[in-house]
């Protein structure tokens, strides 16, 4: 069998099968349909990719699929998320529209193979485990600040300017992608390695507690899955467990975040609601409630583009002031007055608002091709599999975000993090070779 041949394969079975989904959808637009083509997707996707956690049109599709079809479900069941409103009648077709235009943009999805002398780094674990100390003190001091000052909610931290609640927010995204650096390190042990995940899987929790971000243990678990995934063969069995474990812990965390606080920012209303429920509403309803919310609105092509500015320069925020064109904060001060937290947004919705049904078309192209690019070269070191991973996982948590909730934390964290490194770690190898 020929290469090309080899490579269209999985598409000859893909394309047809999405047409197919796409007329039932047509036939039969209510929520039953709208699931049901969703998991036969999943299913397929696993079945062609081999269930390679790694591939983003895998697991991107797949996380995607489950933020959009969790407001309906919920909404169907008479459960409120923000506030109870009608779905609009396009939003199956739009969602759905959204899922095949990844796929298609995507292009050919055979899985990219990695060998562990090419992932491996000859790093100077002494600078790293310095670093990560360094990290360590500094998120566990600013939960202690946050404990002994008497923070109640997300709100009163979002609307503090303290700098040491900043520091240590910066100190727990950092600390979260050093585990990285040491599982891929050539100069650490399996049980050093084994025992810093462990740690900073911990720390993150207590971040959760705290700040109560739960994007830290999403991001966190997300990125060790797909870096396990590379140093150890995953089974069914194996997938099996993780895909469980995830939906329990997000069934619980809602009641997790801030616990260490007085009071609770959860939405105590979900104490009572089975696993199922309780996991759609943890984290993944918010992307297809704003969706629906601007659909409702009519709000497409209302910013004619201009967010795509604040996405791109994001990076830079607050070294420039971007806000005014930030399509995540028009959206809250548009409709949700001086509400700061809790919202999100909704990453098909950018597009929405910018260009209306063709702007989702276009967001879904931007994503799949940037994934697509730097998954084509993650196979070359460990470095550039670093920086794959962060954009793969921010993409994913970012399905109820935007664009620039992807590229400003890639690039300030995950690329010059790796660049920093890098840098040091030349630089020391050098020292060394001159004495």
């Amino acid at each position: 069998m020929s290469r090309a041949l080899k490579e269209i394969d999985g598409r000859v079975i893909l394309y047809p099968c999405l047409i197919f989904l796409s007329i039932l959808l047509l036939l039969f637009n209510n929520l039953y349909c709208f699931v049901t083509i969703n998991v036969v997707l999943v299913f397929l996707l696993v079945f062609l990719m081999k269930y390679d956690m790694k591939n983003p049109a895998l697991l991107w599709t797949t996380i995607f699929i489950l933020y959009q079809i969790s407001y309906p479900i919920l909404n169907s069941l008479g459960i409120k998320v923000f506030e109870f409103c009608s779905l609009n009648s396009h939003y199956y077709l739009f969602s759905w529209v959204a899922t095949v235009s990844f796929l298609v943009f995507y292009g050919s999805f055979k899985n990219v193979s990695y060998s562990n002398h090419k992932i491996k780094m000859e790093l100077n674990t002494y600078f790293l485990k310095i670093l990560y100390a360094v990290l360590l003190l500094l998120c566990i001091g600013s939960s202690l600040y946050i404990i002994a000052n008497g923070y109640q909610s997300k709100y009163e931290l979002a609307s503090s300017s303290n700098i040491i609640l900043s520091i240590g927010n910066m100190a727990y995204i950092a600390l979260g992608i050093l585990p990285m650096f040491f599982a891929f390190s050539d100069k650490t042990s399996r049980k050093e390695k084994i025992a810093i995940a462990i740690i900073t899987f911990l720390i993150m929790l207590l971040g959760m507690f705290t700040y109560g971000e739960r994007s830290y243990v999403f991001n966190y678990i997300l990125v060790m899955m797909i870096c396990y995934s590379v140093l150890r063969r995953v089974t069914i069995k194996k997938l099996a467990f993780i895909v469980v474990s995830v939906v329990l812990f997000f069934s619980v965390s809602s009641s997790l975040k801030m616990l260490f606080t007085s009071t609770s920012y959860s939405n105590s209303s979900n104490s009572n609601e089975g696993i199922i429920v309780s996991f759609l509403n943890s984290d993944f309803a918010s992307a297809g409630f704003n969706f629906n919310y601007l659909l409702n609105k009519d709000a497409g092509g209302v910013l004619g583009g201009r967010s795509y500015v604040y996405d791109l320069l994001s990076p830079l925020d607050g070294v420039i002031d971007l806000s005014s064109f930030s399509s995540t904060k028009w959206y809250t001060n548009q409709y949700w007055g001086t509400r700061k937290t809790g919202l999100g947004f909704s990453i098909i919705g950018e597009g929405y608002v910018n260009f209306g049904f063709f702007g989702i078309v276009l967001q879904m192209a931007i994503i799949a091709r940037m994934l697509k690019y730097f998954y084509l070269r993650s196979s070359k070191n460990g470095y550039y599999f670093i920086i794959y991973t962060g954009l793969l996982a921010l993409s994913a948590y970012s399905c109820r975000q935007a664009l620039g909730n992807i590229i400003s934390p890639w690039v300030k964290y995950y690329v010059l993090m790796t660049f920093l490194i890098l840098f040091v770690n030349k630089l020391i190898v050098s020292k060394k070779a001159s004495v």
